[in-house]
């Protein structure tokens, strides 16, 4: 019994010790100092408040167009600026940021809840040249109290899908946030 005993003694005074120190806290107090630092400024324009969520609406679209043109006629939007001071900035860019589509490089991914699919969305210019999703386009002037920038949207058929005729039928939305870059 002695030789029990001795076995579990230590093991027992291990396990009184634990339950006594996880019983007891000690309050550690520690102090230091939190630096926020920051710069505040003037955007030389502001958004004008109905252009915050910018919709831009594709209405129908025959499956057979893109078949044969392989992306739809472009509709226009508009981001317009107002109460600009050209003082505070003279020029402004947009950057476009989104899930790039895997299949056209450069067009917006549909949302994961579109029923459509092997299609993605075109950003252009008003010239019709391509804006790659998340890039930065060219600037724009600022040259007076209000700016209005010019862009278009397409919607294009996937290269295979276009050759194998699989588009798939339904809605669909695209989302890309835009920031406005000063300089």
């Amino acid at each position: 019994m002695k030789i029990i005993s001795h076995y579990f003694h230590p093991v027992v005074r291990s396990i009184f010790f634990c339950f006594l120190t996880l019983g007891m806290t000690v309050p550690a107090y520690s102090s230091g100092d939190l630096k926020i630092t920051g710069n505040l400024i003037d955007d030389p324009c502001t958004l004008v408040t109905d252009d915050e969520n910018v919709i831009v609406p594709f209405d129908v679209i025959v499956d057979k167009y893109l078949y044969l043109n392989t992306n739809t006629k472009p509709v226009s939007f508009q981001i317009r600026l107002e109460d600009c001071d050209v003082i505070l900035g003279s020029s402004v860019s947009v950057s476009f940021n989104g899930t790039e589509n895997a299949n056209i490089p450069g067009f917006l991914a549909l949302d994961s809840g579109s029923v459509a699919t092997n299609v993605a969305i075109g950003i252009q210019n008003s010239n019709g040249e391509l804006i790659p999703i998340n890039s930065t386009t060219p600037v724009f002037p600022i040259d007076g109290p209000t700016v209005t920038l010019d862009f278009q949207g397409i919607v294009q058929g996937e290269p295979q899908a276009i050759r194998d005729k699989s588009i798939g039928l339904g809605t669909f939305v695209a989302t890309t946030s835009f920031v406005l870059n000063y300089d």
